[in-house]
């Protein structure tokens, strides 16, 4: 055949034997190396974590002592009868830099800094409102005993607060001052119409124009029909010097924004020092309007 190699023979049973065997005898040494890598690298994850865990627990340890005498000096000055606003301060942890940072103040014209023990207190009554109730505002009835008691409360405050008179209604409503951007005409200015005849001119109302809001307000007031009379706009800056009613005695209202937040142009006193709209309100009766949107309770009505 040319030299060629012949091909091995067919392996025998007894080959066949030896070669179980020793892969027998292999297969668990195989198995136990295996087991060995594993609880190795085990090991080494333990070690990792044990090391993550004891660093967590230093920061866990400073933050929680920083908490327990905020809490002991909160304590003790309830003990002296203090308020307890400044001394529970909220502590957050930086872990990125290692420092403890307190709770930021707000003090812009929309949403604003509350005091903490208001905030602790909302927080203790989310699920219990009152301690007694079972439940959070936002679950109980709106005619059930407890909310009517909260919506009472509510405007006992705000009249003693704002020196609501009287003969004055307060009203909770929803959608802010831009619904009522429609809904002062609607209820105002139309008031009078199931009794005026046919082609009668539309109602007036007085607007005060010094910023972005009562613009809107006068704006959405033409919309609905009224003949909404611009006695006055303002600079951006500030509240015109002079301005006069009009003086026809079918004026329904007069309406003005108290704090424009856009521009920052407030009434600082109280708005019938301008122009002649204490004769407009007092001398003649003539309702006016003000949005106090964003100033709100900052001050008596």
């Amino acid at each position: 055949g040319g030299g060629k190699t012949p091909p091995p023979p067919p392996p025998t049973r007894s080959d066949r034997l030896r070669r179980c065997a020793v892969d027998l005898d292999a297969s668990p040494r195989q198995e136990t190396r295996q087991r060995q890598d594993k609880r190795s690298d085990i090991a080494k994850k333990k070690k990792r974590m044990t090391k993550v865990t004891t660093s967590s627990n230093n920061v866990s340890s400073r933050f929680a002592g920083s908490a327990k005498v905020a809490v002991r000096a909160a304590r003790g000055q309830a003990r002296r009868g203090t308020q307890m606003g400044l001394a529970c301060r909220a502590l957050s942890q930086d872990q990125s830099r290692g420092q403890q940072q307190q709770r930021v103040a707000n003090f812009s014209a929309g949403p604003a800094c509350i005091y903490e023990d208001v905030l602790l207190e909302a927080q203790r009554e989310l699920l219990n409102f009152g301690g007694d109730t079972g439940l959070g505002v936002m679950e109980m009835s709106h005619r059930g005993k407890a909310f009517t008691g909260i919506i009472e409360s509510a405007e006992r405050d705000l009249r003693e607060l704002l020196s609501v008179p009287d003969d004055y209604a307060v009203l909770f409503m929803q959608g802010g001052a831009t619904a009522q951007f429609a809904a002062v005409p609607f209820n105002l200015a139309w008031r009078d119409a199931p009794d005026a005849p046919a082609g009668a001119p539309a109602p007036l109302a007085d607007y005060l124009t010094t910023g972005s809001w009562s613009k809107k307000a006068i704006a959405e007031a033409k919309k609905v029909g009224v003949n909404a009379h611009c006695v006055a706009t303002g600079d951006n800056k500030s509240i015109p010097a002079d301005f006069s009613a009009s003086a026809s005695d079918d004026l329904k209202y007069f309406h003005l924004c108290a704090n424009e937040t856009i521009q920052g142009v407030e009434f600082k006193g109280s708005p019938l020092l301008y122009g002649d709209l204490r004769d407009v309100s007092e001398g003649r009766g003539v309702p006016l309007v003000a949005d106090m949107s964003s100033n709100f309770c900052s001050k008596p009505v």
